[in-house]
C-alpha cells in the first residue's frame, strides 16, 4: 500500500485531503464554533503539521486572567483597613 501512496497519486490524494480539511476548519472558525471546553475552534495546518490555533486559546487565557485580577482587586478593596476581620 505504501508504494502506491508514495507516488504522484499519493501526493495528489494528500493535497486533496489537506485542502478538504483546511476548508472544513475554516468554516468552523468563521461560524465561531466552539469545542467541548468552550474555546473557539481553529486549526493551523501545513504539509507536515496540524495544530490548534494558539491565538484563540490566548484570548481565553487573557480574559480569565483579567477576571481573576478584578476579583482580587475587589477582595482587597473590601478587606482594606481591617487587620483582624471579625
Amino acid at each position: 500500500m505504501e508504494w502506491i501512496l508514495g507516488k504522484k497519486i499519493g501526493q495528489q490524494l494528500e493535497g486533496f485531503l489537506m485542502r478538504l480539511t483546511r476548508h472544513r476548519w475554516n468554516k468552523k472558525e468563521e461560524k465561531g464554533k466552539k469545542n467541548m471546553k468552550g474555546y473557539e475552534m481553529g486549526l493551523i495546518s501545513g504539509i507536515h503539521f496540524a495544530r490548534s490555533n494558539p491565538g484563540m486559546f490566548q484570548e481565553h487565557v487573557l480574559q480569565t486572567y483579567q477576571q481573576r485580577i478584578t476579583a482580587l482587586e475587589r477582595k482587597e478593596k473590601h478587606s482594606s483597613g481591617k487587620l483582624f476581620p471579625l
